[in-house]
């Protein structure tokens, strides 16, 4: 009886020992998951701005709205862990007309795209401009700085003059076209006292290279 009895009280002094040390041991592994946690966010790139929500009201906004969607993938590309992660954040930027663009390839919170490139694919097809150097082509012909700020109209013509893609000598033409009559007498006053001023400021002009 005293031999059972003593068999019984070890058996309840090693389970409690095991109940302690699982305890234990849970605990140490709790702690280990904190500490990879918090370094794993420390390592974690800072967050880049999120792209406008992009609704397709506007088809003109779809490339910078591409260009700013491309950029957060890239800054922050070590946010997802997989493909699909990805196409649900640009899925996630999308309202509207343009949200039902691709919809129906969305089931049950799965997005079935192939990638990324799939769904931008999409909205090319639905917002872009299909000819992108004939539209600009035909803008740069109506394009005049009026009363504007060189420093206001000169970002706003070359953006659409690199479109064009036509030679240096083509949106020199333009350029002169485009400018207020002002400007224009200013350079050419300018170009007779200063040959290689007037030249600085078409020929080497950032705009137009």
């Amino acid at each position: 009886m005293e031999d059972l009895q003593t068999r019984l009280e070890n058996t309840l002094i090693t389970k409690t020992d095991g109940d302690a040390t699982i305890a234990r041991l849970m605990a140490e592994n709790e702690a280990y998951l904190k500490i990879i946690q918090s370094k794993g966010a420390s390592h974690r790139t800072p967050e880049h701005p999120d792209p406008e929500a992009f609704t397709g009201e506007d088809p003109t906004l779809l490339p910078n709205f591409l260009q700013h969607l491309e950029l957060k993938l890239e800054m922050n590309k070590d946010w997802w862990n997989s493909e699909p992660q990805r196409m649900g954040y640009v899925v996630s930027c999308l309202k509207g007309k343009a949200h039902d663009q691709v919809r129906y390839n969305i089931k049950d919170g799965v997005v079935l795209f192939d990638d990324v490139n799939a769904i931008k694919s999409t909205l090319q097809s639905a917002f872009g401009d299909i000819d992108a150097k004939a539209t600009a082509q035909l803008k740069i012909f109506d394009m005049k700085q009026g009363h504007r700020s060189l420093t206001t109209f000169l970002p706003e013509w070359y953006a659409v003059a690199k479109l064009t893609e036509w030679d240096s000598g083509a949106l020199i033409a333009h350029l002169r076209r485009a400018l207020h009559d002002n400007v224009i007498w200013r350079l050419s006053h300018e170009g007779q006292r200063y040959p290689y001023r007037t030249w600085s400021i078409y020929g080497s002009c950032p705009y137009l290279r």
